[in-house]
């Protein structure tokens, strides 16, 4: 195995030295989906499936992104380009195949929001007297509001900014003050109750809130009185949801509806007369934002390994949509996996249906989901036969002290490139186990501390002295018997001669070292 892995590494590091690097350029626009102006100084997110660094851009004050980087092109095949919106949610998509140059333009919305604006206010009794029906209101507001408009809850109000009131009738009064300035930038209302001619007694209430899933929460309410909990069977729970619905009890379970969107949730709640003279009210409310969680796709792509000398291996690429950040794949022949995207290598059986379920572990923005895709993998073959130097093969019928190297080309519609390589001695034998149909060479030549390596030439198939002679081997069933022979030096006569060229450190070379010769 660990020759194997060996090989491997060294195939792929030959190939990075075979296939030069192309230039990608990726480049994009960020708008306003609302009035189409450029959104400046925003991220965009591109990663990539092979390993590859993810990249972070940031857009220019037109909203325009661009990205340069050198890539293979042979082993990037899935590129991921996304972005956020105001409310968090992602938007993205997914490039394949990859071809430059890439456009991808984003329209989300920007959340601008005019300036702070807060409506709030206190009161204080106007004089000493019991029972209070006078009061002093202050204006307590943030942001820059010109206008205040006081309710009184008694049907009268004010348009000064701190107004003084009496009640004619004892009773409790919901005064509500709204505030709002020239331009329209800042508008905003505060509601409280207050208590006219009763004696004043200190309660006030709270709520706690659990999720149960992206969009169903339980409440659960607590009355006070001077700071002690009130036992909740002698208190009254009123809910509003914010969202138009409301109910009743001190536990209350409640579903918003599936958008994106934030609720003033509040409870009232009331003590009784008997138990406590004139009752008493309280209001406490909370922002509560609710996220819809995006639809979720489980999906992937699969690519067949063509050069590893491992049969029917594959590698799979989660290209799902949503926030999983689980994943299981079923391979269909009794295995599984649990990585995003795992490599994997199938039996001898020739169909399979593979399956991948995604989740989230994020009770807020929970997702599942599951898709499954037949794999027929290609046939494999076994790929052999003998080496002649001369009349007999090599070390047979007798040794010849020689020691043989064999590399099997395939034929890939880039060209011809080495899948496997193997030395042998014994009985002048070379053997290919387990090799994908197709098209292939085999080339042979003894390795230099052979007996008789300077006697014969390195050939392929047809015993031809260069690749392009040669007729591709045509592997669809079992060849036991792809003879070669070796091609005899022929002496020559002594002369004056030269020999150019470059001298490039390649995949054959690369081979020699992992065979130890």
């Amino acid at each position: 195995m660990k020759k194997i892995i060996q090989i491997i590494v060294l195939l792929i590091f030959s190939l990075n030295f075979v296939h030069a690097q192309e230039l990608l350029i990726i480049n994009g626009n960020v708008s306003d989906i609302d009035t189409g102006d450029p959104v400046a100084g925003h991220e965009v997110y591109v990663s990539f499936e092979n390993g590859y660094l993810p990249e972070t851009y940031i857009t220019d004050s037109s909203g325009a992104f661009r990205s340069s980087i050198f890539i293979n092109a042979d082993t990037v095949f899935v590129i991921y380009i996304s972005t956020l919106d105001c409310n968090f949610q992602i938007h993205d998509t997914l490039i394949t195949p990859v071809i430059s140059p890439i456009e991808v333009n984003f329209s989300i919305c920007t959340n601008m929001m005019p300036p702070e604006c807060q409506a709030m206010f206190f009161y204080v009794p106007e004089d000493s007297l019991q029972p209070v029906f006078s009061f002093q209101f202050f204006d307590v507001s943030t942001g820059n509001p010109t206008h205040w408009e006081w309710d009184f809850g008694d049907g009268s109000g004010s348009s000064f900014q701190n107004p003084v009131h009496t009640y004619a009738d004892t009773g409790v009064y919901f005064v509500c003050l709204s505030i709002w300035d020239d331009e329209g930038f800042c508008q905003d209302q505060y509601c409280e109750p207050i208590r006219v001619g009763i004696p004043i007694i200190e309660c006030t209430n709270d709520f706690t809130y659990n999720v149960t899933d992206s969009l169903t929460y339980l409440f659960e309410g607590y009355s006070f009185v001077f700071g002690s909990l009130v036992d909740p069977a002698f208190v009254e729970f009123a809910w509003d949801f914010g969202d138009g619905s409301s109910g009743t009890g001190q536990t209350v379970e409640h579903s918003f509806p599936p958008v994106n969107n934030t609720y003033d949730v509040c409870l009232t709640t009331y003590l009784s007369d008997s138990i406590f003279p004139g009752g008493c009210e309280a209001i406490s409310c909370q922002e509560l934002t609710i996220y819809q969680p995006p639809e979720c796709v489980a999906s992937f792509l699969y690519v067949l390994d063509t050069i590893s000398p491992d049969p029917k291996l594959y590698y799979f690429f989660d290209t799902s949509s949503g926030n999983a950040d689980l994943w299981f794949w079923d391979f269909g022949d009794g295995t599984w996996s649990s990585e995003q995207n795992p490599v994997h290598q199938f039996g001898d059986s020739v169909q399979y249906e593979v399956c991948l379920f995604i989740s989230s572990t994020n009770p807020v923005m929970q997702c599942t989901d599951d898709t499954c895709v037949t794999i027929v993998t290609p046939d494999y073959f076994d790929l052999g036969g003998f080496v002649f130097s001369g009349d007999y093969p090599i070390n047979n019928p007798e040794s010849t002290g020689d020691t043989a190297r064999a590399i099997l080309y395939r034929d890939f519609p880039e060209g011809y490139y080495p899948v496997d390589s193997l030395v042998f001695y014994e009985l002048g034998y070379y053997w290919f186990a387990q090799k994908m149909k197709g098209k292939y060479l085999v080339k042979v030549n003894l390795t230099s501390g052979s007996e008789h390596a300077q006697n014969w030439l390195p050939v392929y198939n047809d015993s031809q002295l260069r690749w392009s002679d040669a007729v591709p081997l045509e592997l669809n069933q079992d060849i036991y018997d792809q003879d070669i022979h070796l091609v005899a030096v022929t002496e020559m006569d002594n002369g004056p001669g030269a020999i150019t060229g470059n001298v490039i450190y390649g995949i054959e070379r690369l081979l020699e070292q992992d065979s130890g010769c």
